[in-house]
């Protein structure tokens, strides 16, 4: 079964731009299950899908007389013998060299493709929200990237500090939370669900994705609640799985760390939808505005609250005495802005 990825003009553009460079520099994959005619013309048809079309009609390309081998070598006990290639060897071809490509397919190690990842993830499933007169509620679509505000914006400010650039942790902890979403949307293309025992996040994003009423024939997204508890748990996924990263950090900047994950985590549990002012506190200086961070900017940064600091210690222990560390340098700022 193709994937059928979900793709808009910003998706497509992307992808030629990333598929004339591999063209350029003869990077295309030539499947040794393709036969010459097939090597020849793969190239025009990967560029006339990503333009037009989308996997599965790769794959139905792929299928025609002439394209594809009906044999293939293989080896068994050190010897080689002829066996039939797979019947779905188009479909798993056309997946794989699409999908690399694709925003809405693996998340980027880059910030930039990363954060234009996301933002059109956010603009296809922007979330709902409801208004009422007179006792008569009508549900709406949100405009832009909705739901995704707040969460784009810091992520943009990773990048402006160069925190998804040189750091391990922040960069593969951030991958995480947007690899979550796009794994969701793109299981919800292909109509496949996802396990609730999922611990990666992408079943609370799907959730999200379908958690709103449709618009029309199309899911949009859910609330502000439901994108937050997605965010949440892709986020202490990936903060589990980069712990061996947090030691190549440097203390001040796991001072500051330690405030970022108490501040998001108040946040969504007070229930309070301030997407819209999230970036206040960044541009007024409350982060620090480079990496790693210094003393003064790790102490200075702002830790609203410790109500939750409980459960933030379950995935990630503050550093040892960095309050006393941050009395001798600059001070603490109790007050509540992420």
């Amino acid at each position: 079964m193709p994937l059928n990825l979900p793709l808009s003009p910003d998706g497509r553009q992307a992808m030629l731009d990333e598929l004339g460079e591999d063209v350029i520099e003869r990077r295309v994959y030539q499947s040794p299950r393709l036969t010459e005619l097939g090597q020849a013309e793969f190239p025009r048809l990967l560029e006339a899908a990503a333009r037009e079309h989308n996997d599965g009609w790769l794959a139905d390309q792929l299928r025609m007389t002439g394209r594809l081998n009906e044999h293939e070598v293989s080896h068994r006990n050190g010897r080689e013998y002829l066996k039939a290639v797979p019947y779905n060897a188009a479909e798993t071809l056309a997946e794989g060299e699409l999908c690399p490509i694709a925003l809405s397919c693996v998340a980027a190690d880059t910030g930039s493709t990363r954060l234009r990842q996301w933002r059109e993830f956010f603009l296809t499933y922007p979330g709902t929200h409801q208004d009422c007169d007179r006792g008569y509620c009508k549900w709406y679509q949100n405009s832009g990237v909705g739901r995704g505000g707040g969460m784009l914006g810091f992520l943009e400010y990773l990048i402006g500090s160069g925190r998804i650039a040189k750091s391990r942790w922040w960069n593969r902890t951030d991958k995480a939370i947007v690899q979550a979403s796009l794994t969701a949307w793109n299981n919800h293309a292909r109509g496949t669900g996802i396990s609730s025992y999922d611990n990666s996040g992408a079943y609370d994003w799907l959730r999200y994705i379908t958690a709103g009423p449709q618009m029309g024939e199309k899911d949009v997204g859910g609330s502000w609640r439901q994108a937050w508890t997605a965010h949440q748990a892709s986020l202490w996924s990936g903060v589990i799985n980069n712990r061996g990263a947090v030691i190549q950090e440097r203390f001040e900047e796991r001072i500051f760390m330690w405030k970022v994950l108490n501040n998001v985590e108040t946040y969504f549990r007070t229930g309070i939808d301030l997407d819209g002012a999230l970036g206040v506190g960044i541009r007024l200086g409350s982060y620090p505005s480079t990496y790693p961070a210094t003393a003064s900017q790790a102490c200075g940064a702002v830790l609203g609250t410790e109500a939750y600091a409980w459960y933030v210690r379950l995935f990630y222990p503050p550093p040892t005495d960095w309050k006393d560390y941050c009395r001798e340098h600059g001070g603490l700022r109790p007050i509540f802005v992420l």
